[in-house]
């Protein structure tokens, strides 16, 4: 059959299109089943977005303008024939089974996407990610100008793959549904990155490209013929933040049940998206720390031994299973030891606070699994265990003061920096407990740093004598401390001035923290003066201080996290009369 003479190519637009979803309807024709779907893309709506520099607003890079579609179906009428969910994290680990060479040369052009490596000199050969044209992914205010894509509709609907042809002429009520993703401020964080975010887009009303078989003779011998294929199924498990460790589940995984699965993804999403990747915004699958996966198949375990313990098993069951990727070195690990002598470290989109390899390494963390098998019950085993890591140093001083001074030799701490402080001792209890916890610091020299606790010693009292002694200043002098607290009083003379000069415990805090009494009774006594001191009894000199190595591992570690499955199932679609039945291989 020439292809030239019998192809009629066929530009659909959607019948109901709007911010949330698209739909096409298919003409009762006989199709190639080589649907695209083309001016993929969008447009930002809010002014002040762009900041002028260079790669200011791109796509996760990636996944390009794929990103912008969560769900995509294919029904006829309304029976289902085919679906995946979560389209943009499915086909961001698609886009990494390419050769470098195909990522730079063909998915630029097609996809939007900007994901290749080039080997760069900074003293010694480094990996880093290749330098795009703004023009070529950085998205617009204007649609004539903004990046559009096209997507080939068999990557991500097997269905379409399993045949030459789509009978159109069977299948009468065919429907192509596309959900966007919903456009909120977590949703862009995640799928675009850049030194300016986006506040708003709207997505552009995207095309559909079928080819007609005009001579049909050669098609019609498959009419009422059984169509076997694959689909996507999904599941998902939810793992929320990590308050104890290590965080041991089980999950059955039933969106598989009774159905022939040969093989499974599992991608680790991060749900609060707090470290979205300079490169790859929140589309990531984070490695967790101390990770382990093992699988109960029919009552029987898949993996031996303890499963899956370490990245490199992870990965090399996913190579296995799913092919290479464009993995960059050491990207499946949690962290890397010298990863800053593998990845050159230049300007990340025009930031240069943002260091390539903390962009890269621990965000390509798959798991691929061969089942090949029909599945009664299928049951996840997965553990993680939360990071920490800290630095002690000993202070050897405390000074009281409207801030509170430690002197910790050779500290190395910045200002700004958030440090953990125990050990304090002393017997007005409350300034220890608010000194032993969490402070942001401002340092002093090399040697010395302060904490927002202040500790200074109250001036200017005077004395009322009485069963309990009242000791008054001014307002809110005494705000800070209270009620049990054991503080050192001076200053006051008398004949009987040795009776409340000392150590004395606070009694009650008068109403709006201008006075207290102690306990002291100097009834019928001779004290006097004005220039009382009330001193806080704080002892720092085995005080420790803690900081931690690396707070962005931590957090990755405890974050609320889905575990996203696809399986692959085998399922049979029969059609007479226009109805279908879709079975389970």
């Amino acid at each position: 059959m020439s292809l030239s003479n019998d192809i009629i190519t066929h530009q659909l637009d959607p019948v109901l299109f709007d911010q949330h979803r698209c739909e096409f309807r298919i003409d009762p024709k006989v199709w190639l089943s080589n649907w695209r779907l083309a001016d993929l893309g969008c447009v930002l709506t809010t002014s002040g977005t762009i900041d002028g520099s260079a790669q200011s607003v791109r796509y996760a890079s990636h996944l390009g303008a794929y990103a912008l579609i969560d769900r995509i179906r294919l029904l006829n009428g309304t029976v289902e024939i085919a679906e995946l969910r979560n389209v943009k994290q499915y086909i961001a680990f698609k886009n990494l089974q390419r050769t470098n060479a195909n990522a730079f040369n063909v998915n630029r052009v097609l996809n939007k996407s900007s994901f290749a490596f080039d080997l760069e000199l900074d003293t010694t050969p480094k990996m880093a990610v290749k330098d795009y044209a703004q023009s070529e992914t950085s998205i617009t205010a204007d649609a004539a100008t903004t990046p559009l894509s096209y997507l080939d509709l068999t990557q991500v609907l097997p269905f379409l793959k399993a045949q030459s042809y789509v009978l159109g002429t069977e299948l009468q009520s065919l429907r192509l549904i596309i959900d966007w993703v919903p456009i909120t401020t977590a949703t862009i964080k995640s799928v675009f990155v850049g030194q300016t975010m986006p506040t708003g887009i709207a997505i552009i009303k995207p095309t559909l490209l079928l080819d007609e078989v005009a001579d049909k003779a050669n098609v019609n011998k498959l009419k009422n013929s059984a169509i076997s294929y694959i689909n996507w199924d999904h599941e998902v498990v939810n793992l929320d933040a990590v308050t104890t460790s290590p965080q041991i589940i089980q999950q059955r995984l039933r969106g598989f049940d009774d159905k022939m699965v040969r093989r499974v993804l599992m991608i680790n999403e991060d749900v609060s998206n707090s470290q979205p990747s300079a490169y790859m915004g929140g589309m990531t699958s984070n490695a967790m720390y101390k990770e382990k996966i093992n699988f109960t198949l029919n009552g029987q375990k898949m993996l031996n031994y303890g499963g899956i313990e370490t990245s490199n098993q992870k990965l090399a069951m996913l190579n296995d299973n799913f092919g290479t990727h464009i993995f960059p070195q050491g990207a499946q690990f949690f962290d890397l030891q010298h990863k800053d002598k593998l990845f050159k470290a230049h300007d990340v989109f025009n930031d240069a606070t943002k260091i390539e390899a903390n962009n890269l390494v621990g965000q390509m963390s798959y798991l691929g699994i061969n089942v090949s098998s029909n599945i009664d019950e299928l049951l996840l085993e997965y553990q993680r265990e939360t990071y920490s890591v800290s630095i002690e140093k000993s202070a050897t001083a405390l000074t009281v003061g409207a801030t509170t001074s430690f002197a910790v030799a050779a500290h190395g701490y910045a200002a700004g920096d958030v440090i953990t402080i125990s050990g304090v001792t002393g017997e007005t209890a409350s300034k220890v407990i608010l000194l032993n916890a969490s402070h942001t610091i401002a340092v002093t020299d090399d040697d010395n740093f302060t904490v927002p606790v202040a500790t200074a010693n109250i001036t200017g009292l005077a004395p009322t004598v009485g069963a309990t002694t009242t000791l008054t200043g001014s307002a809110g002098d005494f705000s800070g401390v209270a009620v049990g607290d054991v503080v050192t009083v001076s200053g006051f003379t008398g004949d009987d001035a040795g009776d409340i000069n000392g150590d004395q415990t606070i009694a009650t805090i008068v109403a709006g923290g201008g006075a207290i009494t102690v306990s002291a009774n100097t009834t019928g006594k001779t004290i006097t003066g004005s220039a009382g001191i009330v001193a806080l009894k704080l002892v720092g000199s085995a005080a420790k201080t803690t900081t931690a190595t690396d707070t962005d591992k931590e957090t990755r570690s405890k974050s609320k996290c889905n575990l996203l499955f696809w399986g692959e199932v085998s399922k049979t679609m029969t059609v007479t009369n226009n109805n279908v039945s879709i079975g389970f291989n």
